[in-house]
This record gives structure tokens, C-alpha cells and sequence, in this order.
């Protein structure tokens, strides 16, 4: 059998576009930032590992004053409740927001 190699086979694209179509994509692993500050407790759902902050700017996220929810594990929660004025580290990356340390004033 001949092959035209100015023309690639219709064999060798369809190889081609079925190995491309099949071949695994290589996830990004998110780049995480962090910062550090202070605020006051809204709410805290331990069982949902969830809690509401009311805090100051955090500069090193480039983030103004807000009210807003962060994913924490239980054993960061600890304690903390609704009205604790509190210094807390973030971790932002990913879509997620993420308190990692969080302790009372």
C-alpha cells in the first residue's frame, strides 16, 4: 500500500483525534494566598464546618472590609462564638475561602 505523505490518511487523523479526545487532562492545582486579620463572629455551623465574619481589611489579599462565609475544620472552630472578636489567617485559592487559625481577642 501506498501512502501519499503530502496527505495524512483519514487512519492516521482518526487515530489521532481518538487519542486526543481520550487522553487525560492534567488538573492545576489551585495557587493558594493568605492573609491575616481581624473580626467579629456572625455565625458559626460547626456541623457544616462554615463560618460568617464580619473583618477588617485584609491587605495581603487585596480584600476591603466585608461581611462574608468561610470553610473551616471543626477543630479551628473550637469555641468561637456568635459576637467574638477574633484575629484570624485565611487561605484563598481554588474558589474557596478558608480559615485556617482563628483565635479569641
Amino acid at each position: 500500500m501506498k501512502m501519499n505523505l503530502a496527505k495524512p490518511s483519514t487512519a492516521i487523523l482518526s487515530v489521532f483525534c481518538a487519542v486526543s479526545l481520550v487522553a487525560p487532562t492534567v488538573a492545576k492545582t489551585p495557587t493558594y494566598k493568605t492573609g491575616s486579620g481581624t473580626a467579629t463572629v456572625i455565625s458559626v455551623d460547626r456541623a457544616a464546618g462554615k463560618i460568617k465574619l464580619n473583618h477588617s481589611p485584609i491587605p495581603a489579599l487585596k480584600w476591603p472590609s466585608m461581611k462574608m462565609g468561610f470553610v473551616a475544620k471543626h477543630e479551628v472552630l473550637g469555641t468561637i462564638a456568635p459576637g467574638d472578636k477574633v484575629l484570624i489567617d485565611i487561605r484563598s485559592g481554588g474558589g474557596k475561602y478558608e480559615i485556617t487559625r482563628i483565635v479569641k481577642q
